[in-house]
């Protein structure tokens, strides 16, 4: 059989109709025939003995791939070392590439009023069965002060860009404002206030409402975003 007796032929990766009007896409593999007739299931051959796969949209999902780099933080008011962990969080329906999803700076010293330059790399990949649930990023800046003591001293969150090519995000942070008996032993032991459970930041977000904080840093990062299948499947 050949595809011009039924549609419009078309290059690789060029989608086409059949007589049912669905929508189809062709994947073109050299190889040879098995009975030497050009009969492979559910595959054609083109004129030239080209294997040719027909693709439904049902057979098409919607591939994210991030990288880029946690560049660096400024404006925290902090003399001591600090780093970054980075959790990336996303829907159910999205299934992770790359096993990774917790990236974590090295220590980095600065100036006051300079960036602590972290440049910290990530390559992140997703499969998508839906769009809800788009990739988000949680922040927890951690302090590393004289004596070797580690401190959260802020938390942050923000979403992935939704477009391919370069894209350059400042993530605002935050930290929690406690009573006048956690605010003592901040003064006294040098310890910061912190949230009691981190769902706070990932899962219970509406408990936020009532919860008192101050404005902190920002943290610097920068995206290369591809998107695959989106155009096919008309989503934009």
């Amino acid at each position: 059989m050949c595809i011009r007796d039924r549609s419009t032929w078309g290059m690789q990766g060029q989608k086409f109709s059949n007589d049912d009007d669905k929508m189809l896409y062709l994947e073109r593999t050299p190889v040879k025939s098995r009975d030497g007739n050009g009969q492979f299931g559910d595959d054609i051959n083109d004129e030239e003995g080209t294997k040719v796969k027909l693709l439904q949209r049902a057979d098409l999902k919607p591939e994210v791939h991030f990288f880029g780099q946690i560049v660096g933080g400024v404006n925290f008011g902090h003399d001591d070392g600090l780093f970054c962990e980075m959790i990336v969080e996303t829907g159910p329906k999205w299934e992770m590439i790359t096993p990774t999803k917790t990236y974590q700076t090295q220590t980095c010293y600065s100036e006051e009023g300079e960036m602590y330059y972290w440049c910290h790399p990530f390559d992140i990949h997703y499969k998508a069965a839906e769009l809800s649930g788009w990739p988000k990023a949680i922040f927890r800046v951690w302090r590393l002060d004289n004596s070797g003591k580690i401190d959260i001293i802020s938390y942050g969150e923000c979403s992935f860009p939704r477009v391919s090519g370069f894209s350059k995000i400042e993530c605002e942070t935050w930290s929690p404002i406690a009573d006048w008996k956690s605010n003592s032993f901040s003064f006294f032991l040098g310890n910061n206030p912190r949230l009691s459970s981190a769902d706070i930041t990932e899962k219970k977000r509406h408990a936020r409402d009532n919860l008192s904080s101050r404005s902190s840093g920002k943290i610097v990062l920068e995206f290369e975003v591809i998107l695959k299948n989106f155009k096919r499947l008309g989503l934009t």
